[in-house]
């Protein structure tokens, strides 16, 4: 039987996103600031219809990539 043994990747929005921001942090231990923290992200320098994206690597090399939504018009 085959098996999933990754997921690469999901997308989510937020309404409120301090707050989700605050929760990731005190349940999870996920802060929000990367650069902050001495990451190096790349972020994609186009805009695109359906946001702004940046990528990163985690200690093990695995690719992450982020997505900041386009403000509605």
């Amino acid at each position: 039987m085959e098996r999933v043994t990754g997921i690469g990747g999901f997308f989510f929005r937020s309404r409120e996103p301090g707050e989700l921001a605050r929760w990731y942090q005190e349940r999870l231990g996920i802060t929000t600031v990367l650069r902050g923290a001495g990451e190096e992200v790349e972020v994609d320098p186009e805009r695109y219809s359906n946001g702004r994206f940046a990528q990163l690597r985690d200690p093990e090399g695995n690719g992450i990539q982020l997505w900041q939504p386009m403000d509605p018009e």
